[in-house]
């Protein structure tokens, strides 16, 4: 086995605010406004919403600009988060397997978490 941090090289570390809904130019006017880097279409948790990209440091002064500007944030699934720098697209089939063993991995007790995105082809 790998020692803790051992692949975290293949990540970057950057803070995503959910927002449930909102105008998109609003938005981007608001979160460039508020120190974020980009913001796209949220197709993670919802069809509807936004996520708004941000430097790891600058994530809780986006979020309370958002949160104060009146944006509808999704503060249950926004945070810091460690995005992979390369991804892979992968079949149905490949993807089903990895979240059985991405599951599987959370249930050894000394897995805090597991950081992962996947793009079904």
């Amino acid at each position: 086995m790998a020692e803790s941090g051992s692949v975290l090289f293949n990540f970057e570390r950057k803070g995503l605010v959910y927002l449930k809904s909102g105008d998109e130019e609003a938005i981007f006017e608001a979160a460039i406004e508020a120190g974020a880097d980009d913001i796209k279409k949220n197709d993670e948790f919802s069809k509807t919403g936004y996520v708004v990209i941000s430097e790891y440091q600058s994530f809780a002064s986006v979020k309370d600009a958002l949160i104060d500007k009146g944006f509808d944030v999704d503060a249950e699934n926004s945070g810091l988060k460690l995005l992979p720098l390369a991804k892979i697209d992968v079949s149905d089939e490949d993807a089903e397997a990895n979240e059985i063993l991405l599951e599987k991995i959370l249930e050894i007790e000394d897995v805090d978490a597991v950081f992962t995105q996947m793009d079904r082809v």
